[in-house]
């Protein structure tokens, strides 16, 4: 088992059966599912997102955040990014139902 998960994590992507995706998109690992219409946008790699939270990262880095509100969350993609790209203390992240 470790042989396997340490191969999965050396490739960029892996596919596991019924349509699950394992994927590395800069420093997260994320599972995906080809079934969900959101995780293929991720899947897809839409580039609108990419530079938005290029942006957000960037403008964090350079203020002084105490914290960061992810309302509309979703499954907290930027949440994730922002975890792991600065140094902010606290994160929030809401999906209204």
């Amino acid at each position: 088992m470790k042989k396997f998960i340490s191969n999965v994590l050396l490739r960029p992507y892996y596919r596991f059966r019924g349509g699950f995706f394992l994927i590395r998109r800069e420093d997260l690992l994320l599972l995906l599912s080809a079934k969900n219409k959101f995780d293929l946008r991720i899947l897809g790699g839409t580039s609108h997102e990419t530079e938005l939270i290029n942006k957000a990262v960037a403008t964090i880095n350079g203020e002084k955040c105490d914290a960061f509100l992810d309302i509309g969350a979703n499954i907290g993609l930027y949440s994730l990014h922002i975890a792991t790209r600065t140094k902010i203390p606290q994160i929030w992240a809401f999906e209204p139902v």
